[in-house]
């Protein structure tokens, strides 16, 4: 390959990996916020229950839950707003990580491989080895461009037609978010995209998958990449 080409490529490699990496970031950042409102919840829900029955004489777990919706009115629509950034950001992580695959284990169609080896070329020119396989498989990504034909097959084969989608659960917590199956909960092809801090896992239709190896294998890519693409 072209040194100007090779070098092209390199580049294109270590910017996508940036662009990953600040996702892994923001998706980092979400859930921190999304620990710290629910412990805010709880906090102010035992307040409440306490208050309602130093005021009633007897407990209101009724009374409190009406409470918390009083003072927190605006709770939800937070907590949707920081579910909804923190997914975007999983699905810019995996789409951004994709690239860095594409470009490093490209796949064509008929006529389109126009620099034979290019894939091979780019690698061996970044030392990149079979410890990098979680950027090779590009398969969770592909639930997530392709989520449409999955909704397609789910509902083509769930008994229950019981959808539970883009679930939290937050680190070193009991409890989660709307659209989180809890483990024996129910048909586990009934849980689309669902993610557990403790393990930093997302789980498709029961298949879990970990997100810390991508993360690795691209740090140490852009790490490669960049110092490639400056060499003269």
């Amino acid at each position: 390959m072209d040194k100007v080409v090779l070098k092209t490529f390199q580049q294109e490699v270590e910017q996508q990996c940036r662009f990953a990496l600040i996702a892994a970031e923001d998706m980092k950042q979400a859930l921190q916020e999304m620990e710290g409102l629910s412990d805010e919840m709880e906090q102010r829900l035992e307040e409440i229950a306490k208050q309602q029955i130093r005021s009633r004489g007897h407990s209101g777990p009724t009374l409190a839950v009406v409470g918390v919706q009083n003072e927190f009115g605006d709770w939800w629509e937070r907590r949707d707003v920081i579910q909804d950034r923190f997914w975007y950001s999983v699905q810019s992580l995996l789409m951004a990580a994709a690239n860095v695959s594409k470009l490093l284990w490209p796949t064509y169609r008929r006529g389109e491989n126009l620099i034979p080896c290019r894939g091979e070329e780019l690698r061996k020119s970044l030392a990149i080895s079979d410890e990098h396989s979680p950027l090779s498989d590009r398969t969770l990504r592909n639930h997530f461009e392709h989520f449409d034909a999955r909704l397609e097959h789910w509902a083509a084969t769930s008994k229950d037609l019981s959808l539970h989608d883009l679930g939290m659960k937050s680190s070193g917590s009991t409890s989660t978010s709307a659209g989180y199956m809890v483990g024996g909960g129910g048909d586990p092809g009934d849980q689309m995209r669902a993610f557990n801090a403790d393990s930093n896992t997302i789980t498709f239709r029961g298949d879990v998958y970990q997100l810390q190896p991508i993360i690795d294998a691209l740090e140490d890519v852009r790490t490669k990449a960049k110092s490639a693409a400056q060499k003269p």
